[in-house]
């Protein structure tokens, strides 16, 4: 799949140059907190085989050729909010060129709220869903979750990783913020 040989190529080369720099130690440590690559082991190839029946929807953003961001949804969801079904994401990820790196500007911002939007309204209009989402949140991704109005609920964390929701109000505005 061209998510996983560009995306990969694209992470070798940052790890490269990373290494070239004469970074100090702390300097490395730094730069490499701040670099998002905790998706780079993410086999989309594997997931398209995997993820193929009628619950999982795919969505991509495609720009320039290229795949700048993927996601995959699975419903119905049941909702920790309310009595109603959501959809939940398994797995929403951008081209690492559209992430904050020291090689490189980045290409497309905001592709993952764009996917996430549309992924949000295809459910609402289209699946029949209640307003709504949730998914297991890598931890470089935490903040923004939680900047856009996702609540956290402990009691379904699943491997280390936190659960969030996005409420129906807070994901009407996240809709609306373009």
């Amino acid at each position: 799949m061209t998510c996983d040989r560009t995306w990969g190529v694209f992470n070798v080369q940052l790890m490269e140059f990373i290494q070239r720099q004469a970074y100090s130690p702390q300097e490395r440590a730094a730069v490499l907190d701040q670099i998002q690559i905790d998706d780079g082991h993410w086999s989309w190839f594997g997931k398209s085989l995997y993820y193929h029946t009628a619950e999982y929807v795919w969505f991509f953003l495609m720009a320039e050729g290229a795949p700048q961001g993927a996601c995959l949804l699975f419903h119905p969801k049941k909702s920790a909010l309310h009595s109603g079904k959501i959809f939940y994401i398994e797995y929403v990820a951008v081209a690492p060129w559209n992430r904050l790196n020291p090689m490189s500007r980045r290409k497309f911002a905001g592709v993952g709220s764009k996917l996430i939007r549309c992924a949000a309204t295809y459910a609402i209009h289209t699946l029949k869903l209640h307003p709504g989402f949730s998914l297991h949140a890598l931890p470089k991704a935490i903040k923004y979750y939680e900047d856009v109005g996702m609540v956290a609920h402990p009691a379904f964390d699943k491997d280390g990783l936190p659960y969030f929701e996005m409420p129906e109000t807070s994901l009407a505005k996240f809709i609306g913020a373009k």
